[in-house]
C-alpha cells in the first residue's frame, strides 16, 4: 500500500439534557494531497527567498562567500572530536559567528538564520561552562549550514545561471587593491 496523511477530528455527542458524553464522533479526512501541495509551496517560497537574497548581493560577492563557506565548513568539521571540549566549543562559536556575520552582511537570511541558531546552542554551552552537546548535535548544526550553502549554490547555477568568469575575478581583485 501507499502512505496517506490523515487529519483526525472528534466531536462529543451528549446524552439528551445532560452533560454526559453518549458518543464520540470521529472524523478522518485524507489530507495527503493538501500536505504535498503545502510542501511544494514551502519549497518554492524558500527558493524565491534565496533568489531574492542572491539578487540583493553582487554576483562576485555571492560566489566568493559561498566558495569560502565550503572551505571554512571543512575546517569547522575538523574541529569536532568524539568528546568535544570547551576549547572546541569556543573555536566553533567563533567560526559560526563569522559565518553568521558574513551571511548577514550579504542578506543571506537562510544561512545567517541557521548559523544564528547553531551559535546560540554553542553560546549556551559556553555559558554553562560544561559541554553537554554531542558530536552528533554539532555535526547536525554544521550539516544544516552546509545544506543551505549548497542550496544557494544550486540556485546560482541552475536558476540564475551564475558562473564565475575571469572578468569577475579581475574586477574583484582590482576592487580589493583600490
Amino acid at each position: 500500500g501507499e502512505w496517506k496523511n490523515v487529519a483526525l477530528s472528534w466531536t462529543a455527542i451528549y446524552q439528551r439534557f445532560t452533560t454526559l458524553v453518549d458518543t464520540v464522533l470521529l472524523t478522518a479526512a485524507d489530507v495527503t494531497e493538501q500536505r504535498l501541495a503545502e510542501s511544494e509551496r514551502d519549497t518554492e517560497r524558500e527558493k524565491n527567498e534565496c533568489i531574492a537574497d542572491l539578487l540583493g548581493a553582487t554576483k562576485v560577492h555571492s560566489l566568493e562567500f559561498l566558495r569560502s563557506m565550503t572551505s571554512l565548513l571543512i575546517v569547522v568539521r575538523q574541529e569536532i572530536s568524539d568528546s568535544p571540549s570547551m576549547d572546541t566549543i569556543h573555536n566553533l562559536f567563533i567560526y559560526v559567528h563569522s559565518v553568521k556575520g558574513t551571511a548577514l552582511s550579504l542578506s543571506f537570511r537562510k544561512i545567517s538564520g541557521l548559523a544564528h541558531n547553531f551559535e546560540h546552542k554553542l553560546y549556551s554551552q559556553r555559558r554553562l561552562g560544561q559541554v553537554t552537546i554531542t558530536r552528533k548535535e554539532l555535526e547536525a548544526g554544521i550539516d544544516a549550514i552546509e545544506e543551505a550553502v549548497a542550496f544557494y549554490e544550486a540556485i546560482m547555477r541552475e536558476v540564475l545561471c551564475w558562473e564565475i568568469t575571469e572578468d569577475d575575478l579581475t574586477q574583484s581583485q582590482s576592487r580589493v587593491r583600490a
